[in-house]
C-alpha cells in the first residue's frame, strides 16, 4: 500500500524517497525515524516532520487535563519531541511515554550527529 505523507502544514510531501525512509526506519511506538525525518500518523494521513534545517532537539513532557464520561477529571503526561531550527520550535513528534522521548532522542543522535540533542544551556 502506497503512503502518501504530508508535512505539518498539512501539504502533500511528494518526495519519493520518504517512503523508503519510513520503510526502513525504527518504530518507537507508533512513530518511526529515519534517516531523513520521524513519521506518525494522525488519523489516515502520514506526517513527516524532516531533519533537514534542524540543528536543535529534545524533549518536552507536560501534564494535561482531560475530562472523561463520567465528569471526573484526570492528568496525564503528553510527551513530545521538539526540533528546532535557531530559536524557532520548527516541529513536534508526539509521543506517549518519556521512554520513547528517550528512545527517539537517541536515536536521532545516532542517525543526525550534526544535531544538537538536549535542551540548550543558558549562558551566563
Amino acid at each position: 500500500m502506497k503512503k502518501n505523507f504530508y508535512w505539518l502544514n498539512g501539504k502533500p510531501a511528494s518526495d519519493s524517497a520518504l517512503t523508503e525512509d519510513w520503510e526502513s526506519g525504527v518504530a518507537v511506538g507508533t512513530v518511526r525515524v529515519g534517516h531523513l525525518g520521524c513519521y506518525f500518523s494522525r488519523g489516515l494521513k502520514y506526517f513527516c516532520v524532516p531533519f533537514a534545517g534542524a540543528d536543535r532537539v529534545f524533549g518536552r513532557v507536560r501534564e494535561v487535563t482531560g475530562c472523561v464520561g463520567c465528569g471526573c477529571v484526570t492528568k496525564k503526561a503528553a510527551a513530545v519531541v521538539v526540533l528546532c531550527t535557531g530559536e524557532k520550535e520548527t516541529g513536534e513528534i508526539p509521543l506517549y511515554s518519556e521512554d520513547q522521548v528517550q528512545q527517539v532522542l537517541s536515536l536521532i543522535a545516532e542517525r543526525c550527529p550534526g544535531i544538537a540533542v538536549g535542551v540548550k544551556k543558558e549562558t551566563a
